[in-house]
């Protein structure tokens, strides 16, 4: 049987770090990454990641944007 592959995005955030659990304990594979490592707000960095994991099946998007105001 084969193995769903997942590439979480916003792996390293609050709701990404509790699903990062949940499947750990269900014994589900999965890869996250953190901004250092690809950086979403950047065309560059959205294209390097998906480059990088094209075998994967799901693509759970957690990641988002967060600024302070002015």
């Amino acid at each position: 049987m084969k193995q769903t592959k997942i590439l979480i995005t916003g792996g390293t955030g609050f709701v990404g770090n509790h699903l990062q659990e949940e499947l750990t304990q269900k014994g589900i594979q999965y890869h996250t990454f953190s901004s250092k490592e690809y950086d979403l707000t950047l065309k560059e960095g959205a294209e390097a990641v998906f480059a990088a994991h094209r075998d994967v099946d799901v693509i759970v998007h957690l990641a988002s944007f967060q600024g302070a105001g002015d």
